[in-house]
């Protein structure tokens, strides 16, 4: 069972577009699964499968004792990057420990993983804010350059997020700057 199936070469690309998504995310970001009433059996299936096949790595949060467990974090890992055609870029840090002559490989998430993750919840709270009141999304980029011009002058924007609903009829564009408040405050010159 090793072919992949559309739904899958979907899941990947979602995945390389966001870098890091949670797995119950990923049920309401992709458009195949989001519907499916045994979604989360399905997702997960397809999670493993391409995760033995060094198409996904995975990680999960740090949890806190006792709190229960986080869903994990899925990342692209190096077959993506051959089925897509692009350079490989390792998003889930993996240190190697020997003890007692055993390797032992550990995996932690990057410092901006907060923010990637703010993104997709933005994301599924908008599909899911959408599917109730019947509006479309009608486009939704991330990270994409944007270049307007003000008089003379050329603006540059790259916003985490670029979305454009269908409200009654109506579009609404709007860009989106997700904040996590780790960065300082920068003086304007």
């Amino acid at each position: 069972n090793c072919k992949l199936t559309e739904r899958e070469r979907e899941l990947i690309q979602i995945v390389y577009d966001r870098k890091l998504v949670r797995r119950d995310h990923l049920e309401v970001i992709s458009p195949s699964y989001r519907n499916l009433t045994n979604r989360t059996v399905l997702l997960n299936r397809a999670i493993k499968k391409m995760y033995k096949s060094i198409i996904f790595d995975k990680a999960h949060e740090k949890q806190e004792i006792g709190k229960g467990s986080n869903p994990a974090i899925i990342a692209p890992d190096r077959a993506t990057s051959v089925l897509l055609g692009v350079s490989h870029k390792r998003r889930i840090i993996h240190k190697t420990t020997k003890h007692n002559g055993q390797e032992y490989i550990s995996r932690s998430l990057p410092s901006n993983y907060r923010h990637i993750q703010g993104v997709n919840r933005l994301e599924v709270e908008t599909i899911l804010y959408c599917q109730n009141r019947g509006y479309d999304i009608l486009e939704w980029k991330l990270e994409q350059i944007k270049a307007f011009f003000y008089n003379e002058d050329k603006i540059v924007l790259i916003p985490d997020i670029l979305l454009a609903l269908r409200i009654d009829g109506r579009v609404f564009v709007a860009f989106i700057e997700y904040d996590t408040g780790s960065e300082g405050i920068r003086e304007i010159e």
